[in-house]
C-alpha cells in the first residue's frame, strides 16, 4: 500500500487534468459498448439454446445457425444435434465473454499508462530549484565518486553564508583593490591577488583546485544605486596539455576547494573546455552556451543583484545571459584541473567588454567615496 502511495503522489502533480477527463470519457463509452454487446450474446444465447432441440444438422437457411455454431460433419444425416454440440456453443461463448473481460482490462490499462506517462513525455523540461542538499552526479571526465562524495559531505557540513562583510573595511582599501583571490590548494597568487598559478605534478590525475576572492559581490540596495552591476575578467596566459578544464563563475562560501566552479549547488560556471555552463551540478552535464576556449582568451563574468542575472563574456563580446533568479552572495571564483597561469582584472585596467566598463566587483569604480546609508 506504500508503494502504491508513492506512485500517485510522484505522478499527482504531472498529470493534465483535460487528459484525466478524456480518459475516463472513453472508459465509460467502451464499458457501455462491452455492456451491450454481451447483453446481445446472452440474448442470442438463450435463443439458440431454445431452439436447439428442433435444430436440424446442417440446415439450409443460415439464419437458423445457433451462435458461433461450429457445424458437425461426423453426424448422421436428419439427426437432431446432440448434447455434446450445445455444450461446445456454450463453452465457446464463455469463453468469448471472457476474452472480451481480457480486452477490457488491457485497454483500461493502456489508457491508465497514457494518463500517466503521456504528460510525462510531452511536458517540456523544467529546471528544479536546487537546495544546498541536492546536486548532480559528477560528469564522465569528472574526478572519482570518492571525491564527489567527499563534496557532497563537506557541503551538508558547511551551509553557504549568506552575510556580506562590513562596508567599511572595503570601503578603506582604494576601490577595486580590495578584491582579490586568496591562496588555495595547488594554487599560488601573486601581484596583489591578480595573478593566479594553478599546478599539479605530472603523475596527479583527476585532481581539480578552486579559489575564491576575499570580498563577494556586494548587493544592489546595499549601496543604494538605482543600477549595479558586478564584473571581472581572466585572462589565460599560459597552459598546460595536462589541464582538461578551466572554470570562472561565481560560488558561494564556503565552497568545496578541492572542486571546480559549477559542479556542485550554489555555483555557476563556464567552461573551457566544452564550452557549457553550468548552474549547481546541472544534472545534464551543463547546458550549450558557447564555444570552448584557452590560451590567449579572456573570459570576464558578470552579475546583475536586481534581478539576479549572471553572464559571461569572451575576448570582449557578450555571450548572452546564462543565468537568472540567482539572487545569492556571490563570490569570484575560478578553478583548473591542470597546470596553468591566469591573469584577474577586476576593474584596475580596462576590460575588454565595453558594457562593463565602470564597473567591477564593487561598483562603482571608487566605492570608498560611497556615503553609506
Amino acid at each position: 500500500m506504500n508503494s502504491c502511495y508513492q506512485f500517485i503522489l510522484k505522478y499527482h502533480n504531472l498529470v493534465n487534468s483535460r487528459i484525466l477527463l478524456l480518459n475516463i470519457l472513453l472508459i465509460i463509452i467502451f464499458t457501455i459498448l462491452l455492456q451491450s454487446f454481451v447483453i446481445s450474446i446472452d440474448d442470442k444465447l438463450s435463443s439458440d439454446s431454445g431452439n436447439m432441440e428442433s435444430f436440424h444438422t446442417n440446415p439450409t437457411n443460415d439464419n437458423d445457425k445457433p451462435f458461433l455454431y461450429f457445424d458437425d460433419t461426423t453426424a448422421a444425416p436428419n439427426s437432431t444435434p446432440s448434447n455434446t454440440t450445445f455444450i461446445i456453443d456454450s463453452c465457446n461463448m464463455s469463453c468469448m465473454k471472457l476474452w472480451l473481460v481480457f480486452i477490457a482490462v488491457v485497454v483500461i490499462a493502456l489508457m491508465l499508462v497514457l494518463y500517466l506517462c503521456v504528460p510525462t513525455i510531452c511536458r517540456p523540461k523544467r529546471r528544479r530549484k536546487s537546495t544546498w542538499l541536492e546536486e548532480a552526479k559528477p560528469k564522465k571526465s569528472d574526478v572519482t565518486t570518492d571525491v564527489y562524495q567527499r563534496a557532497m559531505e563537506y557541503i551538508r557540513t558547511h551551509p553557504p553564508n549568506e552575510d556580506l562583510p562590513p562596508y567599511k573595511e572595503i570601503q578603506g582599501k582604494k576601490g577595486y583593490s580590495a578584491w582579490k583571490f586568496e591562496r588555495g590548494g595547488h594554487s599560488e597568487v601573486t601581484r596583489e591577488g591578480k595573478w593566479v598559478e594553478f599546478f599539479f605534478k605530472s603523475t596527479e590525475k583527476n585532481i581539480e583546485s578552486m579559489i575564491q576572492t576575499n570580498y563577494p559581490f556586494i548587493m544592489n540596495g546595499d549601496l543604494g544605486f538605482d543600477e549595479m552591476m558586478h564584473y571581472f575578467e581572466v585572462t589565460v596566459k599560459s597552459i598546460s596539455s595536462q589541464v582538461n578544464t578551466i572554470s570562472v563563475g561565481l560560488t558561494t562560501k564556503p565552497y568545496p576547494y578541492f572542486r571546480l566552479p559549477g559542479y556542485h549547488v550554489y555555483s555557476v560556471a563556464y567552461h573551457s573546455d566544452d564550452g557549457r555552463k553550468f548552474n549547481s551540478g546541472d544534472p545534464d552535464g551543463g547546458a550549450e552556451y558557447a564555444l570552448p576556449w584557452g590560451k590567449g582568451d579572456t573570459i570576464g563574468c558578470g552579475y546583475r543583484p536586481d534581478d539576479g542575472e549572471v553572464f559571461f563574456t569572451k575576448n570582449g563580446k557578450f555571450l548572452g545571459v546564462a543565468f537568472s533568479e540567482l539572487k545569492h552572495t556571490w563570490y569570484p571564483s575560478i578553478g583548473a584541473d591542470g597546470s596553468c597561469e591566469l591573469e584577474v582584472n577586476f576593474g584596475d585596467t580596462e576590460f575588454k567588454y565595453k558594457g562593463a566598463r565602470g564597473f567591477g566587483p564593487g561598483n562603482p569604480s571608487h566605492i570608498q567615496h560611497v556615503q553609506m546609508m
